[in-house]
């Protein structure tokens, strides 16, 4: 028998009807104390399904923030990668590195060049897991650092070109990483604690126990569900990057803000 509302409801004028007889020192009718005693029993047992209920959705929604997470920890990697080759740059180390023009040409060399990466990955990556940044070949870069200056001075800069001279590759003997240790080697330097990054608590829990299990072994998040990854590769586990870019049409968004 479940809790109606029209029972829920009723419940307020048992309760009056308790307040009123107590302050009056009224005996509580037998009917009423079995009403009450009757709801808590259906109200219990509806807590506890709804509780379950929502049990399961919350570790597949989990399930589904991991893979997601992979994957943005994926495109942060290779953010900071790109930008190394913009920080060797001569002009990097001055101050006009700072100016909005500056500014804008690297944004958009990083963009035409994650393009790239992400066209690379739709065509060679069949995995769920993303690959490590060390397995991708990174082609010379068409952007050089006098480009970062702006065009229209004597001497100055040159109109940049962006992108890369050849299409990225992935190196033959590419490794595939299960979910845990990429977490362990991939997001060394990916700051859970940030809302932006990750709001989930159990996938921050995975990342920093991952990271150092000394140090989290208290949010070991296996201890309360020892099964979570291998369940997730039963579902999600076949998924390839196309599917992973479907499953998640705004993983690029920030990359790409029309798309």
């Amino acid at each position: 028998m479940r809790v109606s509302c029209k029972e829920i409801f009723g419940l307020h004028d048992i309760c009056e009807e308790l307040e009123r007889r107590s302050f009056a020192n009224l005996p509580i009718p037998d009917d009423f104390l079995k009403k009450i005693t009757v709801f808590n029993q259906e109200a219990m047992e509806c807590l506890r399904e709804s509780q379950a209920q929502f049990d399961v959705w919350q570790r597949k929604y989990t399930m589904t923030q991991i893979c997601l997470f992979l994957w943005q920890a994926f495109f942060m990697n290779i953010s900071s990668e790109l930008n190394k080759v913009h920080e060797s740059f001569e002009l990097f180390a001055i101050q006009q590195y700072l100016h909005d023009y500056s500014r804008d040409v690297r944004q958009e060399d990083i963009r035409v060049k994650i393009r790239a990466i992400h066209e690379m990955l739709l065509s060679s990556w069949t995995h769920l897991v993303p690959p490590r940044i060390e397995d991708i070949i990174f082609p010379g870069s068409k952007l050089q650092h006098e480009m970062l200056m702006e065009t229209g001075y004597p001497d100055w800069g040159t109109e940049p070109k962006y992108g890369f001279f050849e299409p990225p590759i992935l190196k033959p003997d590419a490794v595939r990483l299960s979910i845990f240790d990429y977490f362990a080697s991939e997001c060394t330097d990916v700051d859970v604690e940030n809302d932006r990054v990750c709001d989930n608590r159990t996938v921050a829990n995975f990342v920093k126990y991952a990271r150092e299990p000394e140090l989290y072994g208290w949010c070991n998040p296996f201890e309360n569900d020892p099964n979570f990854l291998s369940d997730l590769m039963e579902r999600y586990g076949h998924l390839t990057y196309p599917q992973i870019c479907g499953m998640f049409p705004g993983l690029l968004s920030d990359y790409h803000p029309t798309e």
